[in-house]
Formats: structure tokens, C-alpha cells, sequence
């Protein structure tokens, strides 16, 4: 018994995942409140103890005028962030499948978690040195630009699930594996809030940094490599192999019959439009919220985890009880997802109490089947051999539009900040409308396919909340 269950949890990707969830959603909005704190008294020369006071319960007129201030200039700081490294991560993540398929998984996830450990390390150094510019926080960017970023590694924890599973199981894997990273964001957003008041700057950033640490222990000593052979000669050279790229553009954009072709250049589209709308604004809305209707970290956060909650549920009755058990088409499943996240995004920029906002949240829980049915319908009217490649080529377009979509809306919300704050929310919705176009565009093209049998969900492309990276980001 005891070797059986030794070797179970020698392929237990999901546990140092649960880590990594957990630690970032720890510590996700904690460091967008250091960043205004530190940049009020600081950059801008603000008495501290008035700068402490920004996203706190206790505010005045005074603070909230101090927020306008304050806000405008962290953004650009943020941005800086997030937009640097995000390209180089973009790009590395390109790369990294067909390396680890040649030289392993273990690698690149010990790589990527060690250099954010040591992000992470850096932010604690900021927060020991209290009199040092937000400036500095771009140190931590080096590490993760060297080791690669979490695009990297999460590519790489999904094909280590797929290495270790046949194709009856692996559906079942991939559900459970989506089920602890969603655990491990809902703790993280609800238990920062209270970390913070209890131990601080430092040490909610030491315990983010602690369980990072556990994760990539658990990496290093108990998880076993699972490709089973490997190579060992050449590994940086043969990382950028540009023979790849052409064979994914090639792939993706060869001519089908029956507007094949069309049809997977529009989901490709729309799922990049998609993913630029919802994550690009997930930064933008605790500032939203902190500004309009003065919600402090904890009421953030405990939205956050109730948002999340919504999400799952709202996943689980796309993907299974609408298509799975109702046999509901994958284009009227996306177009019901895109429909409840318009609507959300409309309640959202008109919301005038916390109640339209936890409201707005309940109208999107649908949108959780959109980007898993996306690649349900490219996998379905595609080649067996294409899928990887084609997924290679959707990847890439979804992160570079999100790194656009970062300038572009803190743009937006540093132009509209004195006036309309909530504007954001009608940019995204206006880009959903526009992938609702789209979806329709796709329904009538699928309609007129032949019919085919064989298809299966791939779960692994579900993807949870957007607020553990992105709550940075704007």
C-alpha cells in the first residue's frame, strides 16, 4: 500500500500547481496595494500615514481625491511590469512545447518556479527597503524574463498530464487538475486580505514565497520526469528551432474544405478577442472598485472568491450540462457564454451599488464554457495530427492581443478616471459584441458541415478566473 501510494504522488503534477495558484493569488492584489502605497509616499511625496489609508475602510473625501492622484501613475508602473516580460514570455512559450517534448517537463517547471521564488524574494527586499521608489519593483521582472514565465510552465503541466494519461482517463485528470487550480485561487483571494492584516507587507510575501518554495521542493524531489526519453545534448540550441514556426503557420492557415479553413481563423479570432476583453480588464476592476465605490482589499477579495465560485459553476453547467448531457451544439454553447458576459460587462459599467456588481458577476458565470467549447469546435473539424499546431499558432495570437490589451485599457481608464471610470466596461463589452458577430458567422458555416462522430471535449482547455494574474495587471 505504502508504494503504490508513493508512486501515485510521484505523478501528482496537481499538487505543486495547488502552490503555485495559491501563492500568486495570495499575494496578486496585496501587490497592487503596496504598489499605490509605496508610490503616494514616495514617488509622489504624499505624507505616509495618509497613503496607508488607500484601499483601507477608513477613507475620507480627501483619500478619495488622493486615489485619482495616486492611480493615474501606479498604472504606468504596473504596466511596465507586466508588458516586458509578457512579450519575452509570449514568445518563450511558443518554444517550450516542442523543447520539453526532446528534453523533458521537469525542467522548464523547475526553471519557471524558481525564478519566480526568486521574484519573489525581490518584492520582500522592496518591502524591507520602506524609502525606495516603486521603480524598483522592475527588478522583479528579471528573474521571470530569464526563467520564463508561467505561460511556459503551465504548457508544460498540461502536457505532463497528457504524457502520464491514456485517452480514457485523461479527461478525468485534466477535470481534477482544473479543480485544484481553481481551490487554490479561491483560498489565495480569500485568505490575502487577512494575511495582510496580520503579518504585513513582508510577511504575506514570505508566505507567498513560502508555499512557491514547497511547490518547486515538490518538483524537484518527488515528481518523476515524464517523457520517457530524453535527450541531453544540444538543449539551447535546439530551443529556438524556427523550423516550428513555419510548420504551425503552414498548418493554420492551409485551405480545408467546406470553409474549414474560415471556420478556424474565426474561432482563432474570437477566442483572442475574447481572452483580450476578460483578461485585459481584470487589472482595471479593483481599481474600478476601489475608486467608485471605495471597496477596500477585503471586500475585493471575498468578491473575487465569490466571483470565482460563480465561475466554476458556471463552467460545469456549460460544458456538462448544456453539451454534455443536453447535447447542446458547441457554437450555441459559445454564444450563450458571450451573451452572459456582455450583459455582465453592461451591468458592471452601468452598476451604481455593490449589489449591481455581485449582480454583473452572476450574469457572467456562463462564460467559463467559451473558451473550452472554442477549442472543442477547432478540434473537431481539424486533423488529429494539426490540433497541437494549431493550438501552438491560438496561444500565440491570445497573448500577444492581451499584452495590447494591457496599454490599451490602462489607457482607457487613466483617460476616463475623473469622469467615467466604469468606461472600460463598455469597451469590453463592445468587443464582445463584435465576437458575437463572429460566433453567429461560425454557427452558419458549422451548420452547413457534414456531420461527424468522434469528437470529444477537451478538458484541459478550461481555464479558471482571471483575477490571481491579473489583478496587477491593467
Amino acid at each position: 500500500m505504502a508504494d503504490f501510494r508513493f508512486g501515485d504522488f510521484k505523478t501528482h503534477v496537481e499538487i505543486p500547481v495547488f502552490f503555485i495558484l495559491l501563492s500568486m493569488s495570495i499575494q496578486g492584489p496585496v501587490f497592487t496595494n503596496l504598489l499605490i502605497y509605496r508610490t503616494c509616499y514616495i514617488n509622489l511625496g504624499y505624507n505616509e500615514s495618509e497613503c496607508a489609508l488607500l484601499g483601507s475602510d477608513d477613507k475620507d473625501d480627501y483619500t478619495q481625491k488622493l486615489e485619482d492622484i495616486v492611480e493615474p501613475y501606479a498604472n504606468v508602473i504596473s504596466l511596465v511590469l507586466t508588458f516586458v516580460p509578457g512579450i519575452i514570455c509570449a514568445i518563450l512559450a511558443l518554444f517550450i512545447g516542442a523543447w520539453s517534448d526532446r528534453f523533458g517537463r521537469k525542467p522548464v517547471m523547475v526553471l519557471t518556479m524558481a525564478g519566480q521564488t526568486i521574484s519573489f524574494g525581490i518584492v520582500i527586499l522592496f518591502c524591507i527597503l520602506s524609502n525606495i521608489s516603486s521603480w524598483y519593483l522592475v527588478a522583479t521582472c528579471i528573474p521571470i524574463i530569464l526563467c520564463g514565465g508561467f505561460a511556459a510552465a503551465f504548457t508544460c503541466y498540461l502536457s505532463y498530464i497528457t504524457d502520464i494519461t491514456d485517452e480514457n482517463s485523461r479527461g478525468v485528470r485534466m477535470g481534477i487538475f482544473e479543480v485544484v487550480i481553481s481551490i487554490g485561487m479561491l483560498l489565495g483571494m480569500v485568505s490575502s486580505s487577512f494575511i495582510l492584516n496580520l503579518v504585513g507587507y513582508v510577511g504575506i510575501f514570505i508566505v507567498a514565497a513560502g508555499f512557491h518554495s514547497l511547490g518547486l521542493l515538490y518538483i524537484i524531489f518527488v515528481l518523476e520526469e515524464s517523457v520517457a526519453t530524453r535527450e541531453t545534448e544540444g538543449m539551447l540550441k535546439a530551443f529556438f528551432e524556427f523550423e516550428q514556426i513555419k510548420q504551425i503557420t503552414a498548418t493554420t492557415f492551409k485551405r480545408r474544405p467546406n470553409n474549414r479553413r474560415s471556420i478556424i481563423l474565426l474561432c482563432v479570432t474570437i477566442s483572442s478577442l475574447f481572452l483580450l476583453a476578460v483578461m485585459s480588464e481584470g487589472g482595471c476592476i479593483y481599481l474600478f472598485l476601489r475608486l467608485k465605490f471605495g471597496w477596500s482589499l477585503r471586500k475585493y477579495t471575498i468578491f473575487s472568491s465569490v466571483k470565482d465560485v460563480l465561475y466554476v459553476v458556471g463552467t460545469f453547467l456549460s460544458i456538462y450540462g448544456l453539451h454534455k448531457i443536453l447535447k447542446v451544439e458547441e457554437s450555441i454553447v459559445i454564444l450563450m457564454g458571450l451573451i452572459s458576459c456582455i450583459n455582465g460587462s453592461l451591468v458592471q459599467g452601468l452598476a451604481t451599488t455593490d449589489t449591481h456588481i455581485y449582480f454583473g458577476a452572476l450574469l457572467r458565470s456562463l462564460v467559463g464554457g467559451v473558451s473550452p467549447m472554442l477549442r472543442s469546435q477547432i478540434s473537431k473539424i481539424s486533423e488529429p495530427d494539426e490540433v497541437g499546431k494549431i493550438f501552438s499558432a491560438l496561444i500565440m495570437f491570445e497573448n500577444f492581443l492581451q499584452l495590447l490589451g494591457s496599454p490599451l485599457y490602462t489607457f482607457i481608464y487613466n483617460g476616463t478616471l475623473n469622469t467615467h471610470p466604469e468606461f472600460f466596461n463598455f469597451v469590453s463589452a463592445g468587443i464582445i459584441g463584435v465576437t458575437i458577430f463572429l460566433t453567429v458567422l461560425v454557427l452558419v458555416q458549422h451548420i452547413k458541415l457534414p456531420r461527424e462522430t468522434g469528437f470529444s471535449i477537451l478538458h484541459e482547455n478550461i481555464k479558471p478566473s482571471d483575477d490571481n494574474e491579473d489583478d496587477v495587471n491593467c
